[in-house]
């Protein structure tokens, strides 16, 4: 099924590659290894974002009492 959240993510990577592509270009280098670095910085973002987004939206959820044991997981262990 197509979302409009994957339309939106497939148009971002493709920007994202045309433009990285267009910018090595202009510098005399292949555009593909523009599109490469793209590819490669986006997944590094992604792979920095993603734990900090699932900590914040399971926190968010897990403000009633019953799913404490579930929560506690996921809170800081500055606090013990």
């Amino acid at each position: 099924m197509i979302t409009s959240q994957l339309m939106i993510s497939l148009l971002i990577i493709l920007v994202a590659a045309w433009f990285m592509g267009s910018v090595f270009r202009r510098y005399g280098l292949p555009f593909v290894l523009g599109e490469l670095v793209a590819g490669i910085l986006m997944a590094f973002i992604t792979t920095i974002m993603a734990p900090l987004t699932l900590r914040w939206s399971v926190t968010r959820v897990c403000s009633s009492e019953e799913s404490a044991s579930f929560c506690s997981v996921w809170e800081d262990d500055s606090t013990s």
